[in-house]
C-alpha cells in the first residue's frame, strides 16, 4: 500500500473513532432506562407491535408465504474497534484500486429472525435490506434447541441497563448453530442510534416480547 493510502486509513479510523465517541456522550442522554422501559412496554398493544412488524420486516414477510409473524428479532452483533479498522482498510484498499474516483464505505446489515406457526426463520440482506438468503429452522429443531444467558460487558451506551443478551443453540445437518441475542430490538448501531425515545420503548417491548412467544411455544426456550 502506498504511504498516502496508508496515511489516509488512519485519519479516516481515528476520525470515525473520535465520532463515534462524541456521538455516544450524546446519546448517553437518551439511553434506555429498564424501570421505565419496563413501565412503558405494558402500555403497548399488540397492534402496536405489529405495527412494527409490517414496518421494519416487510421485505422478510413477503417469505413467509401468508404465515402470520408471532415474534420478531434481529442477529445481535456489535462491531469492535478493531473490526472497524479492519472494514475501513478495505474500503481504502477498494477505493485507492479506482484510484480514489470511487469511495467506498461498508454498511452494516442487520440479519432478521421472524418466529412463525412453522418454526424460526432467518433472512439474510443486501445493503439495500433486500433478501439474499431465507433459511428455516422448524419446530423439531427448536423443541431440541437451548438458550443461555450471557455476561456481556461491551453493551452499547443506548441501551442503558435495558438489555439482556442470550445465546440460542439450535442443532442443524451442519451441527449446532447457535444465534446471539438481544432482548432489546437491535438491529444494528447505526439504526438503533436513529430511533427516537418512543422507537426505543417499543424496541424493547418488541424484544421482550419475542423472548416471551418463545418461552410459551418451546418451553426449553424459557430465558
Amino acid at each position: 500500500m502506498e504511504p498516502k493510502n496508508m496515511i489516509l486509513m488512519a485519519v479516516i479510523v481515528i476520525a470515525g473513532l473520535v465520532i463515534s465517541q462524541i456521538y455516544k456522550r450524546k446519546v448517553t442522554k437518551k439511553a434506555l432506562e429498564r424501570s421505565k422501559a419496563e413501565e412503558a412496554a405494558r402500555n403497548f398493544s399488540d397492534s402496536d407491535i405489529e405495527v412494527l412488524y409490517k414496518s421494519d420486516f416487510a421485505e422478510c414477510i413477503k417469505h413467509l408465504e401468508g404465515k402470520k409473524v408471532l415474534a420478531a428479532n434481529y442477529v445481535y452483533h456489535l462491531p469492535d474497534a478493531k473490526e472497524h479498522m479492519k472494514t475501513a482498510g478495505k474500503d481504502v484498499l477498494k477505493s485507492a484500486l479506482t484510484l480514489g474516483t470511487v469511495k467506498f464505505t461498508t454498511v452494516q446489515v442487520p440479519v432478521p429472525l421472524l418466529l412463525t406457526e412453522d418454526g424460526l426463520h432467518i433472512f439474510q440482506l443486501n445493503t439495500e435490506e433486500k433478501v439474499t438468503k431465507h433459511m428455516l429452522f422448524g419446530n423439531d429443531r427448536l423443541s431440541q434447541a437451548t438458550i443461555r444467558k450471557e455476561n456481556e460487558t461491551r453493551i452499547p451506551t443506548e441501551l442503558g441497563d435495558a438489555a439482556d443478551f442470550f445465546t440460542l443453540s439450535i442443532p442443524s445437518d451442519e451441527g449446532m448453530r447457535e444465534l446471539y441475542l438481544c432482548s432489546v430490538l437491535y438491529p444494528t448501531q447505526t439504526k438503533f442510534l436513529t430511533y427516537n425515545p418512543y422507537r426505543r420503548l417499543l424496541a424493547y417491548a418488541t424484544g421482550k416480547h419475542f423472548f416471551k412467544v418463545l418461552a410459551e411455544k418451546f418451553p426449553n426456550l424459557a430465558a
